[in-house]
C-alpha cells in the first residue's frame, strides 16, 4: 500500500512506465510501417494483444478474506451513489468525461484529416505517435511538482483551458505559416502533455476520498462514465464528420477540451488537494 503523500509520485512513475512503452512502440511502429506495410502491422498489433492476455493469466491475487457476493447492478448503483456524493471526485469525473469525449472525437477525425485532406504519408503520421508519447512522459513526470506548486484545481483547470489552443493548432494548420506536419507535431506534443498532467494530477483523489473497501466499486462506476462516453463520441463524431467534414469536428474537440474546466471551476473542495 502506498501512503497518501506518495500517491502522486506513485501514479507518476506508473504513467512514465506506460508512456515509455508507448514511446518505444511508436518508434518501432513508425519504422516497421514503412518497411512491412499496414497489413503486417495490424497482425503485429493482434499478436501484441494476445501476448498481453497470456501475461495476465499469470497474475494471481489472494484476497485477505472472501469478498461478499453482491449483485453487479447493486454494486454499481452503490458505487455511483458514493461517486455522486463525493464532490471533488464527481467534478473530476465530469471533467474527465468531457476530455475523453473530445479526445475520442479527435482520434476519429484527425487521421482522416491528416491522411486524406493533408496528404501526409502514413509512416510520417505514425511517427507523430513518438512525439505524443514524449509529451505524455513529460507531463507524467511534471505533474507531481506542478500539483504541489499550483494546487490541483488550478492545474487541472489550466490544463483544460490550454487544451483549446493546443488542439487549435491541428484545426488551423492549413492556414498557419510553415509545414503542416510541424504544427501537427506541436499539437500532438502539447495535447499529450496536458492530458497526462491531468491524468496523474487527479489520480490520487479517489484513494484519498473513498474508503479502501469501496475503492473498486467507486472506481468501476467512475471508469464506466469516463470510458463509456468514448464510443458514443466516436460514433457521433464520425457521423458528424461525414456530413460537415473533419475541420469543424476538430473545433468541437477543442471546445469540449476547454469545457472540461467548467466542473472544476465550480467545485471549491478541489482547492484542498495539492
Amino acid at each position: 500500500a502506498v501512503p497518501a503523500p506518495g500517491l502522486k509520485a506513485a501514479y507518476s512513475h506508473m504513467a512514465l512506465v506506460n508512456q515509455g512503452a508507448s514511446t518505444t512502440a511508436a518508434a518501432a511502429g513508425s519504422a516497421a510501417l514503412a518497411l512491412i506495410g499496414l497489413p503486417a502491422m495490424m497482425l503485429a498489433a493482434a499478436a501484441s494483444y494476445a501476448c498481453s492476455l497470456l501475461f495476465q493469466r499469470g497474475i494471481r491475487v489472494s484476497p485477505a478474506r472472501p469478498a461478499p457476493r453482491n449483485r453487479a447492478g447493486g454494486q454499481f448503483r452503490h458505487g455511483f451513489t458514493i461517486l455522486r456524493r463525493t464532490p471533488a471526485l464527481w467534478a473530476l469525473t465530469l471533467s474527465g468525461c468531457l476530455t475523453n469525449a473530445g479526445a475520442m472525437l479527435g482520434n476519429t477525425v484527425l487521421p482522416v484529416f491528416v491522411l486524406r485532406d493533408l496528404g501526409i504519408e502514413p509512416a510520417v503520421y505514425a511517427a507523430l505517435g513518438l512525439v505524443s508519447a514524449a509529451g505524455a512522459m513529460a507531463g507524467a513526470a511534471a505533474a507531481p511538482r506542478l500539483t504541489s506548486r499550483l494546487g490541483l484545481k488550478v492545474l487541472r483547470t489550466g490544463a483544460a483551458l490550454l487544451a483549446i489552443p493546443a488542439v487549435g493548432l491541428a484545426a488551423a494548420c492549413q492556414w498557419l505559416p510553415g509545414a503542416d506536419i510541424g504544427w501537427l507535431a506541436a499539437q500532438s506534443l502539447a495535447w499529450s502533455f496536458l492530458v497526462s498532467v491531468s491524468a496523474v494530477a487527479g489520480a490520487e483523489v479517489l484513494p484519498r476520498t473513498v474508503a479502501p473497501e469501496k475503492l473498486a466499486t467507486v472506481g468501476s462506476a467512475q471508469r464506466t462514465l469516463t470510458l463509456g462516453v468514448m464510443p458514443v463520441a466516436a460514433v457521433l463524431g464520425g457521423a458528424a464528420a461525414a456530413a460537415a467534414g473533419p475541420v469543424p469536428l476538430l473545433v468541437v474537440w477543442a471546445l469540449l477540451s476547454g469545457a472540461a474546466a467548467l466542473p472544476l471551476l465550480r467545485e471549491k473542495s478541489l482547492s484542498l488537494f495539492r
